[in-house]
C-alpha cells in the first residue's frame, strides 16, 4: 500500500499589506477521509469520479488487490474482505463502491449529485443497483 505523504494547498496571505498566494504542504495526517482504491479497478475509478465532482480532498491509498495487496494483514484490519475500494471518514469504513457514492453525495454533496426527492433518489438507485 502506497499513501501520498502530503499535499499541496494554495493559501492567500497577506503580508506588508499585499495579498500573496502561497503553496502549503499539508501534513497526511490531517483528518481527512482516506480512499483505499487502485486506479485498474473500475469500482475505485467511480468513487474517485464522485470524489472530483464533489471537490473532496481525501488521502488515496494505492492498494492493487491484482498482485495481493489486499491479502495484507493491515489492509485485512480495515476491509476483512480484502476488497476495493474501500473508505474511512472519521469512524465510518465503507467497503461498497455504491454505499460510499451515496455516502460521499449525501456527507459532502448537499445531495446534487443524489437527489433531495425520494424519486430523485430512486431513479439513481436504479442505475446503483439495477441491471
Amino acid at each position: 500500500m502506497k499513501q501520498q505523504g502530503a499535499s499541496i494547498r494554495t493559501d492567500w496571505s497577506v503580508k506588508y499589506g499585499v495579498m500573496f498566494l502561497l503553496k502549503v504542504e499539508v501534513e497526511a495526517s490531517v483528518k481527512k477521509p482516506k480512499l483505499f482504491s487502485s486506479l485498474l479497478s473500475a469500482n475505485g475509478r467511480k468513487v474517485q469520479e464522485i470524489l472530483y465532482e464533489l471537490e473532496i480532498d481525501v488521502i488515496l491509498i494505492e492498494v492493487n488487490v491484482y498482485y495481493g495487496e489486499g491479502n495484507d494483514p493491515e489492509y485485512l484490519k480495515i476491509n476483512p474482505l480484502g476488497k476495493i475500494p474501500t473508505l474511512v471518514d472519521y469512524q465510518i469504513i465503507l467497503t461498497e463502491s455504491n454505499a460510499i457514492m451515496i455516502y460521499l453525495s449525501e456527507m459532502y454533496g448537499v445531495n446534487n449529485l443524489y437527489g433531495t426527492s425520494p424519486c430523485q433518489r430512486a431513479e439513481v438507485n436504479k442505475l446503483f443497483f439495477g441491471k
